[in-house]
Order: structure tokens, then sequence, then C-alpha cells
């Protein structure tokens, strides 16, 4: 149990850990916007902080676009017991005048050079992409690290953009603690989950059933029955840096079994699924003779 002092001390490194260095980030504008930037990084060992964001803005009326914003800071406690993470959130309108501002800023920058390393790139493991804005050649692998004066320029861009409209959004803000990769894993089911899943949210839990993966889809569910039913599927996110590797199968269209921590507010692409299982440390397919039985 982590104690009140724990918690604000974490907090207060929260604070500096986001104002030394940008450690991890996601934006991500869907399809039905002009532009889908899609970004996601992680800090190497022995540094293992994690920090999002995501971005979303979209056309909802003639003379506003909306937007929807999240932000996720997360730092290991003491023996990575346990992890605290900050997030807060926001949506609102944008006027278009300002969005169409936005994009043209957006068009100046060399996008082109998110395609190169560098910025601290080699301290980090950096997947992401970027197409739309009219690109000739779409970004299919971003490689600029956290430091490079693209990634920085085009950070500033979208924190104006918030700040500008932040004060006229919803706004939310929430500290938790779950968790960490070395606690042991306790035995779930689906249906034990399902039925009450905020009883478990941050905790540690060990799941078993179908896997099908593809792109913008991650579904784990009790059997291979029951494909479309979302509100019975979990996201499974990837492994954690604490995983060992023989204990993470490349598997898919298959029976598995799952260690990781599970989150009833991370519900996944789109916000479709019952959760999501993250930090995970086992990824295996069921044996062969736990099918039989």
């Amino acid at each position: 149990m982590v104690s009140g002092l724990e918690a604000a001390h974490t907090r207060t490194m929260i604070k500096a850990a986001v104002a030394v260095i940008l450690l991890t980030s996601s934006i991500t504008v869907r399809a039905q916007a002009d532009f889908n930037l899609d970004l996601s990084e992680e800090t190497r060992p022995p540094l293992l902080c994690s920090f999002s964001e995501g971005l979303t803005i979209y056309r909802s009326q003639e003379k506003s676009v909306w937007f929807s914003f999240h932000r996720r800071i997360g730092l290991p406690l003491v023996d990575r017991d346990a992890v605290a993470y900050h997030a807060d959130s926001s949506n609102g309108p944008i006027p278009i005048p300002d969005y169409e501002a936005f994009l043209q800023e957006l068009h100046k920058l060399p996008l082109a050079d998110l395609n190169k390393q560098a910025g601290q790139a080699k301290s980090f493991d950096i997947e992401g992409s970027l197409s739309g804005l009219d690109l000739a050649e779409p970004i299919s692998r971003i490689a600029a690290g956290p430091n490079a004066p693209v990634r920085q320029k085009l950070e500033e861009l979208i924190q104006r953009l918030l700040e500008a409209h932040r004060p006229f959004a919803e706004d939310a803000h929430k500290d938790t603690v779950v968790e960490g990769a070395t606690i042991p894993a306790r035995e779930v089911t689906f249906a034990e989950l399902l039925l009450d899943p905020q009883v478990y949210h941050g905790k540690r839990v060990r799941l078993t059933g179908y896997y099908h993966g593809e792109f913008e889809g991650s579904c784990f569910r009790e059997k291979a029955e029951g494909a479309g039913d979302w509100k019975r599927t979990i996201w499974l996110g990837g492994a954690s840096v604490h995983a060992n590797p023989d204990q993470i199968d490349e598997v898919n269209d298959d029976y598995i079994i799952v260690e990781g921590t599970y989150s009833f507010e991370d519900k996944g692409h789109m916000g479709m699924f019952a959760g999501s299982l993250c930090d995970c440390t086992r990824i295996q397919r069921v044996p062969l003779v736990l099918k039989i039985k």
C-alpha cells in the first residue's frame, strides 16, 4: 500500500520529470480529420518512465471543430512494486479560423525531419507515422527523438493551441497508483473481471482467453466466438520492459495466458473495449493439454 506521503512525493517527481524531458508521447488525430499523426516511444533501461499524450481534432459543425486531449505520466515507485500515474484530459470546441491557422503553421514545419534519427532518439524505442496534410509521401516511420527540433516545434504548436482553448473546455485531472510489474498476478476469469471491473482496476491479473490481433485491433476475449462484442473484449497492450522474453510469444488467433495490469479506464482503440491489459509480463499460448481439458 502506498502512503499519502509517498503519493505526494511521487506527484512532485512526475511534475519534475515532465519539466525536464519528454519521455513518451502519443499524438493521434484520426482519419476523418485533416491529418493523422500517431507516435509512441518508451525510455530504455535503466530509466523506465512513461509519458503519453493524445490529441484528436475533427470537424463537428460548420463554424467549429472539436478537440479531445489527454496526457498520462507514469513513474515507477520504490522497487517497482507500484507505478504512479497523473492524468489529465479535456474536450472542447475550436473555431474554424483558429484551426485553419494551426494547420497553416503545421505545414511550415520541416515534417520530413520526423523521419530522421535525432534528438536523443537512441535513448528511446520509437514508433509512429504521419499521413494526410497533402504530403506527397506519408511518413511511415517516425525516428526523431523528443529533443529533435521538429518534435519540439510540433509540441510547442500543439501546446499553444491547447492553451488558447482549454480554458473553455471541460477538464478532468486524476492521480492513481497501480500495481507494478513485480507484483505477482492474481488469477481471474473473464466472467469475474467483467462482472465488477472496477475491483480489478490497477491490479495485476492473470487472464486466459482467445486473442485476435489486426490493424487497430488487439482483441482478447473469453472464447473464439463473440467477435465484435466489444463490451466483453479486452484491449491487449504490449509487453513490459520487465518481462522475460521467454514468456512473451508471438501469438495470433489462438488461446493465450496473459499476466498484466488491468485498467478499467483505458478502453483501447476508440474507447470501445471493456478495459485493457498493459505492462504484460506474460503472453503465452495455452498448453495443448489445457485446451483438451
